[in-house]
């Protein structure tokens, strides 16, 4: 008699080590796996997490000079592409002026391996190194702070502040 008790209590604590998780750490556990995916999702969001994606980010180094003809400059401006992605160039502005209108006499566009089109708009493939000069007029002078912005066709705006020496 006293082995049947014994294979009873055994049978009973075996059945007990088996049994459900509480209701309590069932909760708790939905609750952590919850959080966790909404701080994935945040990060995901933000571009934090860009395994899966590409980026354009173009670099940007300005340089100027004083020019051939008296009291104008040369400016020079080298793009690098060191995205994921190819670029392509959209808009150049000379303190908020479009190109037309911010007294430019003369632009070169040095690069290799680029696609050019008129006036101008001109890919940027992965790690390509491509250079402006433009020939700025008289309206310009020494001391003077040049804002230049490159605006991408995706959107993306490169700005850099030069004095003019």
């Amino acid at each position: 008699m006293e082995t049947d008790l014994f294979s009873e209590f055994t049978n009973l604590n075996l059945h007990r080590k088996r049994g459900a998780t509480s209701p309590a750490a069932t909760t708790l556990i939905l609750v952590a796996i919850t959080i966790g995916l909404a701080i994935a999702i945040v990060f995901w969001s933000s571009g934090s997490i860009n395994v899966l994606q590409t980026s354009e980010k173009v670099d940007m180094i300005l340089s100027s000079e004083p020019a051939i003809q008296s009291g104008t400059y040369k400016l020079e401006i080298q793009m690098r592409n060191i995205g994921t992605r190819n670029a392509t160039l959209r808009d150049i502005y000379f303190n908020s002026n479009p190109i037309a209108a911010a007294n430019i006499t003369q632009m070169r566009i040095n690069s290799q391996s680029v696609n050019q089109t008129l006036p101008l708009s001109f890919s940027l493939p992965i790690d390509t190194v491509s250079m402006i000069e433009a020939e700025l007029g008289l309206n310009y002078h020494m001391g003077q702070a040049l804002e230049v912005l490159l605006v991408t066709e995706a959107g993306s705006q490169i700005r850099k502040v030069i004095y003019l020496q």
